[in-house]
């Protein structure tokens, strides 16, 4: 796994006239007294982007402290145990050298004291360069080891090309540090003072990430990739849930994470799965999820050395839909939008339960043409609000929004409305724990954005076409953004950022920069769950090793093309557009 970083474009970013116009440029940047695209005629285009972003996410350039990990520290074990000796010999070779060393977790967080020239050490602990300092682009700018978690590959930044002001002296070189699965377990951090710099180093700290890269491989659990390529397989269904674990971890795809939203849930199927294929064995059983049964097939994954994990895929095999018969209260989760045409067919009223936002009234309309009445409107001029209540029953089906924030007398009155009447109704609804829930039999639920992720592509599409735009294509790097935050205003807040980046943008593509600050600066800092990150990462590397060409990716995956672009569509890195 060879690391290969050419360093002769560094040779002109060492250059002093070079360092005295990046220097004007980054200053005029952070005076606001030249824009961006001013910048970029100094600045390489990717450096002033970054720039941009620090900038956006609240980083304050003169700051001299580096920012420290929130919460309790705990160094990642293996990545320390491999790079330990390595750096402790660096205290050695280096001294006197003018060079010094970190080594990050992938989260961009220090895991071992800085290691070099000791010189430094103490302008570096002064600093907060310790175990805990952050380097993130969103808390600490531009440098190379922020560049290096972004891109997922090697970064140099040169003297007045960092955001941050105490960098701005150095040379910063960042070098992803992976194990035999391809997966970026950390990055490794050389640093230079610019004066003392010299293009030479780029190679030097190539092979010293070889050297830690060999040390990570031999440390390996080689049943992991097995078990990865695996899940890939069974996720080429992007509606199956699977689940896949071992020893080391568990995790799931985004069907699974939707169907087992609750901590006991994932609990249930792990264990009954693990009991199912003790001894090595393959079996299914059923369980009851969400108000279904679902079978559940599970896979014992053997090597030569044994049993390495166990891969579970879960398959509905009834629908306990509620129909005309069904007790007052009765929910069910499963495909909501058929059960209101049922509950519509038969004339069974219906209340359509969830978060405001979550798109209830929406799902409501899925059913067929609606008349509305909102339950805000009704203390204004209560009697009017009731007349029109009535009428709209005497001829056609009516939607009530919110019904349970209507005050006691007028709900009393509108109850018995909508019981007079022959024209069917359905409501919406925080909860159906109330009096007025026994008017409707059929409860279905709309659940949260956050716990339908995948449906934030098609929602995104649906905004942008009805607003007359449906040209408009999001970037596979934005959508990655808006599909990993957790919404908190749920639908309505999601179309609200859409239709701010449709405004933004001008040449019909929404990219990073078309959206809110507050959105882009508040995305995770982490990349996801364990296998969240392990495909993240064995996809980019599968498109690096096939030179980009998502088809040939795809075939050294087993993955079809359609699941590639779906991944691509996923995941926060973006493909060289001229490949196809």
């Amino acid at each position: 796994m060879t690391v290969t970083v050419r360093g002769s474009d560094v040779v002109a970013r060492l250059d002093a006239d070079y360092q005295r116009r990046t220097a004007r440029a980054r200053e005029a940047f952070l005076d606001a007294s030249w824009t961006g695209n001013d910048a970029t005629h100094v600045v390489r285009r990717d450096l002033v982007q970054s720039w941009k972003r620090s900038k956006d996410s609240g980083v304050i350039p003169d700051d001299p402290l580096i920012p420290r990990f929130d919460g309790e520290f705990r160094p990642a074990g293996r990545l320390e145990e491999a790079m330990g000796p390595i750096m402790a010999r660096l205290n050695h070779q280096w001294e006197g050298a003018g060079i010094w060393a970190l080594v990050l977790d992938r989260a961009g967080v220090q895991v071992l004291p800085a290691a070099g020239d000791p010189a430094h050490f103490t302008s570096l602990d002064r600093m907060g360069a310790v175990p805990g300092a952050v380097f993130q682009e969103s808390v600490s700018g531009t440098s190379g080891a922020t560049l290096s978690l972004v891109r997922m590959e090697p970064s140099v930044v040169v003297g007045n090309e960092h955001f941050p002001t105490n960098a701005t002296p150095s040379v910063t070189i960042g070098m992803p540090l992976r194990d035999a699965l391809g997966r970026m377990q950390g990055l490794l951090v050389v640093c230079s003072r610019v004066e003392s710099a010299t293009p030479l180093l780029i190679p030097y700290v190539a092979d010293l990430a070889d050297a830690m890269n060999e040390r990570l491989v031999a440390t390996t659990d080689h049943g992991d990739r097995a078990l990865f390529g695996e899940f890939l397989r069974r996720s080429a269904t992007p509606s199956t849930p699977v689940v896949v674990m071992s020893e080391r971890f568990c995790g799931m795809n985004t069907a699974a994470q939707q169907l087992l939203s609750a901590p006991h849930e994932f609990e249930l199927v792990r264990n009954e799965a693990r009991d199912a294929v003790a001894g090595g064995r393959s079996a299914s059983f059923s369980l009851s999820l969400g108000g279904d049964t679902y079978q559940v097939r599970c896979r014992a994954l053997e090597s030569g050395s044994g049993p390495y994990g166990v891969v579970a895929t879960l398959h509905r095999v009834t629908d306990s839909s509620t129909s005309a018969g069904a007790p007052p209260g009765t929910r069910t989760d499963a495909q909501p939008a058929r059960i209101l045409e049922r509950a519509r067919a038969h004339g069974v009223r219906a209340l359509v339960q969830g978060e405001r936002g979550s798109g209830r009234g929406h799902l409501a309309h899925r059913s067929g043409s609606l008349a509305e009445v909102d339950a805000a409107d009704a203390g204004h001029d209560p009697r009017r609000w009731l007349d029109r209540l009535r009428g709209l029953l005497t001829r056609r089906s009516v939607l009530i929004r919110d019904i349970d924030e209507l005050p006691a007398d007028i709900l009393r009155a509108a109850l018995t409305i909508v019981d007079e009447s022959a024209s069917w109704c359905v409501a919406t609804a925080g909860t159906a724990a109330g009096t007025w829930a026994e008017a409707f039999p059929v409860v279905v639920t709309c659940a949260p954005l956050r716990q339908r992720r995948a449906d934030i592509p098609s929602i995104v599409s649906a905004v942008l076409s009805d607003s007359g735009n449906a040209d408009v294509r999001c970037s596979a790097e934005a959508l990655s953004v808006l599909t990993t935050r957790d919404w908190p205003g749920n639908v309505s807040e999601l179309r609200r950022v859409v239709l701010h980046a449709l405004v933004a943008q001008s040449g019909g593509r929404i990219t990073l920069e078309h959206l809110p600050n507050e959105i882009v600066s508040d995305r995770p800092r982490t990349s996801g769950n364990a296998i969240d990150r392990m495909e993240r990462e064995l996809i980019f590397e599968a498109l690096k090793n096939a030179g980009w060409r998502r088809d040939a990716a795809a075939d050294a995956l087993g993955i079809s093309r359609s699941t590639m672009y779906r991944k691509l569509r996923r995941f926060p890195f973006q493909v060289p557009s001229s490949r196809t």
